[in-house]
């Protein structure tokens, strides 16, 4: 369970940082694949802003869940061990 934390917190900030670079620099899909998907409307980066977005708030509630049920079962194991 720590490691499935761990991973959707890290991706979460790894997309924070890709909505950050693509809002402030839209063109870098053009600069680093050669690729113009929307011949330089901007209508692809904000697409990816919008979904990435939307990813990395999705993975901050299943890291905050699987944050809860992690302390849950600590404080569980804890009051079975000082139950005994």
């Amino acid at each position: 369970m720590r490691y499935r934390l761990f991973i959707e917190a890290s991706a979460a900030g790894l997309i924070a940082v890709l909505v950050i670079l693509t809002s402030v620099e839209p063109d870098w899909i053009e600069a680093t694949t050669g690729l113009d998907p929307d011949h330089h409307n901007g209508m692809a980066e904000r697409l990816i802003v919008v979904l990435l977005a939307a990813v990395a708030v999705a993975l901050v509630f299943a890291a905050n869940r699987d944050r809860r049920r992690l302390k849950a079962r600590t404080l569980q194991r804890t009051s079975e061990a000082s139950e005994r």
